[in-house]
């Protein structure tokens, strides 16, 4: 059985997916509500994604079902007494998984079929994701 995967390593400070926020604008005197992300949201995806697209091999994207165990590691400020970084782990998952999404490195993300997550304390912020195919686990 071949033993295929991929790792890549983002070396840029986490961020949480925020909720999308509304916002009501009159277009031909009419109301209407879109939806929108913080730009430093956008900014941090567009980042990711250069260092994504950087890193990719030649066999992308990643085809059939994968598991994804990733690592996020948050600057720890000098003053926090907490044992883990804030916010919520999902909401640092989302951002990586749509960063790669965007970033061409597999299909969808409904490709993910496992997931294993980790968020800790470091001496810098970095993301490490391992993708594994399925099929190899």
């Amino acid at each position: 059985m071949s033993n295929k995967s991929w790792r890549f390593v983002l070396e840029i400070d986490p961020i949480p997916a925020p909720r999308p926020r509304a916002r009501a604008i009159i277009t031909r005197g009419r109301p209407i509500a879109t939806v929108y992300n913080p730009s430093e949201y956008k900014k941090w995806l567009a980042d990711a994604q250069e260092q994504l697209i950087q890193q990719l091999g030649p066999d992308h994207p990643i085809t059939g079902p994968v598991a994804v165990n990733l690592v996020v590691t948050v600057q720890k400020p000098k003053t926090s007494k907490l044992p883990f970084p804030k916010p919520d782990i999902d909401n640092f998952v989302k951002a990586v998984l749509d960063a790669m999404t965007d970033a061409q490195v597999w299909e969808d993300d409904t490709q993910v079929g496992q997931l294993t997550a980790r968020k800790q304390w470091g001496a810098i912020g970095e993301i490490t994701i391992e993708v594994t195919a399925a099929g190899d686990q």
